[in-house]
């Protein structure tokens, strides 16, 4: 099986296998970010900071989530906070690494680039939301049956 390159490399190598080697990530990856950094300039306004995490999000991100079947959206951002919300779409969704690819990839990346972000947050679709939910019912039942 080959090994898909990119800013999330050896993270989400297929979506059946997911294999989290971050120190590697950072050190093949540092030469990229340092590479943005004159990319993306200050930002000055709460209207900037967004149009710069969506298009760090589109042009770096973005793609190599997708080339694992997956996606991540743009849901929110709190300038008085710093907060970024995101959610993560098909396999990410799922993927035991999701949180993981999340808060070490993305908020760090995020968070290199865009000083205004202090932290990222998953926000859960409607879907998923209820998908956990029942899956907590069907455990709770199970449980009961032992």
């Amino acid at each position: 099986m080959s090994r898909r390159q990119g800013i999330f490399k050896d993270q989400c190598s297929s979506i059946r296998s997911c294999d989290v080697n971050h120190r590697q990530f950072l050190a093949e990856n540092r030469t990229i970010m340092n590479g943005l950094i004159s990319i993306f300039p200050q930002p000055k306004s709460a209207n900037e900071v967004v149009a710069m995490i969506k298009e760090l999000l589109d042009t770096r991100i973005r793609p190599t989530v997708m080339e694992d079947g997956g996606d991540i959206a743009f849901v929110s951002f709190d300038p008085d906070t710093g907060v970024l919300q995101l959610s993560l779409i098909g396999a990410c969704a799922t993927c035991p690494s999701s949180v993981v690819t999340l808060k070490h990839g993305v908020e760090n990346m995020m968070k290199f680039y865009i000083p205004e972000i202090t932290e990222v947050e998953q926000i859960l679709t409607a879907e998923q939301d209820l998908s956990n939910k029942e899956f907590e019912k069907i455990s709770k039942t199970l449980d009961k049956d032992e």
